[in-house]
């Protein structure tokens, strides 16, 4: 009997088969050979993308330059950790400014002072808006109230506007009349908001008062009651003072 030479057809499935072994054996060189300009828009879903992550991207290797096209909400908060984005990778133009919520609490800022003095030196101590804050270290002077005799750091506040107000425990300008406003040309025996003094040669630590100013444009500060500390002849000869002030408006 003859036997019949049968002549074998290329099939779909075998044509599948041959596809999916190169693929296996050729693994990440036929995926490098995919680009963006391959893939239809939205032909890949998310979840297609599950696979890629970790260590396949490596650190630095995408600059901040690169995401431009991913605005508007397409890269989620707190997607990229901590490190992954490079120190002045991304520039404003970069950055959608509509797209940024104002900082919580951005209208009441807090700076915190410290100094310590020789007697007869001065520092300032913080500046917030028109307003500035020094300090001053006297010896054996005598104090707002008129009391002689007495070591004492005391606080003083200018502002660059003229038409400012502030009140204290020790003073205040509250403008209730055309010469009681806070200005650039305001004498220093007005400016007093704050004194922590002892007895000449004493030493001691004691809290100040409290005190609040108001620029025309609205800007102000304010330091709470005890917010103020100061030791006098405490911590060697002359003064020590520190505190916080709010910025406000």
């Amino acid at each position: 009997m003859r036997k019949e030479e049968r002549r074998r057809r290329v099939t779909p499935a075998l044509v599948v088969s041959i596809v999916a072994l190169i693929a296996a054996v050729s693994g990440t060189a036929v995926a490098a050979q995919i680009n963006g300009s391959q893939l239809k828009p939205r032909s890949v879903g998310g979840g297609k993308l599950k696979p890629f992550n970790g260590g396949l991207i490596k650190p630095k290797t995408i600059h901040g330059s690169k995401l431009k096209q991913f605005t508007g909400g397409l890269i989620k908060p707190q997607t990229l950790p901590a490190g992954k984005i490079v120190a002045n990778s991304l520039g404003g133009n970069q950055i959608d400014e509509s797209k940024l919520e104002p900082v919580p609490a951005a209208d009441r800022l807090t700076s915190e002072f410290h100094a310590r003095l020789a007697f007869g030196e001065s520092a300032d101590l913080a500046s917030i808006g028109p307003f500035k804050l020094t300090a001053q270290c006297v010896q054996n002077g005598t104090t707002a109230d008129g009391t002689e005799g007495r070591d004492f750091v005391r606080l003083l506040i200018e502002s660059s506007e003229a038409g400012s107000v502030f009140t204290s425990d020790i003073g205040s300008l509250t403008g209730n009349a055309a010469d009681e406003f806070l200005g650039p040309d305001t004498a220093e025996a007005d400016r007093i908001v704050d004194e922590v003094y002892v007895a000449s040669g004493n030493s001691n630590y004691k809290t100040g008062g409290h005190f609040s100013a108001m620029a025309p444009t609205g800007a102000g500060l304010s330091s709470p009651e005890g917010s103020t500390s100061a030791a006098i002849n405490l911590l060697g000869t002359g003064c020590a003072v520190q505190g916080t002030v709010l910025a406000n408006g």
